[in-house]
């Protein structure tokens, strides 16, 4: 877990972020579970960038989405700036090699977008649509143009006491609502902290749920998880 650079009686906020999430949990409603032989899902609802997937021939993402810009990349995907062809909306598209996942990646990936299409939260990053092909899996999430909260933190130096006050808050209430729907993010951290736009220090958004797991039975967070400091 990367070091912040809050004074410490803020950065006491967030430690007790992370002992929160690691308390068990007791919740009865849990989110369906996602298909095994999926090819184009929309959630429910959501409004999404694209057409509906209830459509007669599936659509892929090269149908639906302008690929633009890299924003960046990991171990085994690359982020890119994408624009839907029937809204010109923007978003960030996440493509996946799938010959770089394990078994347990692969899981993983598909839990991470059933957990996703049911999270419909201001401060929640939406995914907007999942497409897959022979090589690449495509989730195309909302953009959060104002970049990680660990980049905001080193360009600042530092928070006051409101504006670290008012982004808790906004954290606090987003996992309030994960937790309400027996979801564990596993993960949290300033760089899965995205800010919406450059303009306001404390619009954050929770991103990235490749940890995250669903909560059915009792005493059941009994595995070290997270990124290691």
């Amino acid at each position: 877990m990367s070091p912040f650079c809050y004074p410490n009686h803020h950065c006491k906020a967030f430690v007790a972020t992370f002992t929160f999430q690691t308390q068990t949990l007791n919740l009865k409603t849990s989110p369906p579970s996602l298909p095994n032989n999926f090819t184009h899902l929309q959630p429910p609802g959501s409004g999404g960038l694209a057409g509906s997937a209830n459509s007669s021939s599936p659509s892929t993402f090269d149908s639906d989405y302008t690929l633009g810009k890299e924003l960046g990349s990991g171990a085994y995907a690359v982020v890119y700036e994408c624009t839907s062809k029937a809204t010109g909306r923007k978003a960030a598209v996440k493509v996946v090699e799938r010959s770089k996942l394990t078994v347990e990646d692969d899981q993983a990936l598909k839990e991470e977008v059933a957990i996703l299409r049911n999270m419909k939260h201001d401060h929640i990053v939406q995914l907007f649509d999942f497409y897959q092909d022979k090589q690449k899996y495509y989730l195309v999430l909302e953009i959060c143009l104002g970049g990680e909260l660990f980049d905001r933190i080193v360009e600042k130096k530092s928070y006051n006491e409101k504006e670290a006050r008012d982004l808790v808050r906004i954290l606090f209430d987003a996992l309030h609502y994960c937790h309400m729907a027996s979801v564990v993010h596993r993960d949290l951290k300033p760089e899965n902290l995205l800010l919406e736009d450059g303009r306001d220090d404390a619009n954050i958004k929770l991103a990235d749920f490749g940890f995250a797991q669903r909560i059915n039975t009792p005493n059941s967070l009994t595995t070290q998880c997270g990124t290691p400091g």
